[in-house]
């Protein structure tokens, strides 16, 4: 992910200039260049798998404007 990141004009893959971090317990409801993290099956309460995820995923926006999407 971040090679391609690191290579790819930010427009492709940006809205407005900035990242998107968008967290849903269900199906992907929005229209976006990457997934970057998933989990399948039924991990029980799915708010308690974002720590972990954020922690792990944090180098692809962390150098860059984002706003974080939950629902």
């Amino acid at each position: 992910m971040q090679w391609v990141i690191d290579r790819a004009d930010p427009a492709r893959w940006t809205y407005a200039g900035r990242a998107e971090a968008f967290f849903d317990e269900t199906q992907i409801e929005v229209f976006g260049p990457f997934l970057v993290g998933g989990e399948l099956g039924s991990p029980g309460e799915v708010s308690s798998a974002l720590p972990a995820m954020l922690q792990t995923l944090r180098p692809l926006w962390r150098d860059r404007a984002c706003d974080f999407l939950a629902d």
